[in-house]
């Protein structure tokens, strides 16, 4: 399957079109280290007055994201204590960045994919304001990368970045 390519300067856009259209198929960007994917999703947050959340996968076991577990005796179940990181206001404005998602291991990728597709964690709900994107590294780039679940891919919307001199100029001006 063809997935559109852009460079950098196109991923704000992106996230405007996604966050107005409701963000109901989450963008992620692909490319190599370096382009500045995570850097225009934070510059995303700033222009829309979200505060951006750094969610770096990669570096999280399935009970960071999933949260650990706490029996509840008296009632019979099992009670999650969810990651601090996680947007704890719920009445607050977010750019959701789940970052390095394919450099994630495969158990992690699975409780990422049911914050994506339903915008909850077992019991944690994402407040209503959440703009969620991913990035990543594609397998070619050889840095790590885990093989996506096809079930997770399938329901993202996916952007191939292009390294691109403009895009490295416009970043260079404004920074």
């Amino acid at each position: 399957m063809q997935h559109p390519e852009i460079t950098t300067n196109d991923i704000v856009s992106v996230l405007d079109r996604s966050a107005k259209a409701g963000n109901k198929k989450i963008p992620i960007f692909l490319g190599i280290y370096g382009l500045g994917k995570s850097h225009c999703g934070h510059e995303f947050a700033l222009k829309t007055g979200r505060q951006y959340i750094d969610f770096r996968l990669p570096y999280r076991t399935f009970n960071d994201v999933r949260g650990f577990g706490i029996p509840n005796r008296e009632r019979g179940v099992m009670e999650w204590l969810v990651d601090e990181d996680l947007p704890q206001d719920p009445n607050g404005s977010y750019a959701f960045h789940w970052e390095e998602l394919t450099n994630a291991m495969p158990s992690v990728q699975k409780v990422a994919m049911q914050g994506m597709l339903d915008r909850k964690i077992g019991q944690y709900e994402f407040p209503k304001d959440t703009i969620m994107f991913a990035s990543g590294n594609r397998l070619s780039h050889k840095t790590g990368v885990e093989r996506m679940l096809a079930a997770l891919a399938d329901r993202l919307a996916i952007y191939h970045v292009r390294p691109d001199l403009d895009s490295y100029m416009n970043y260079l001006q404004t920074n």
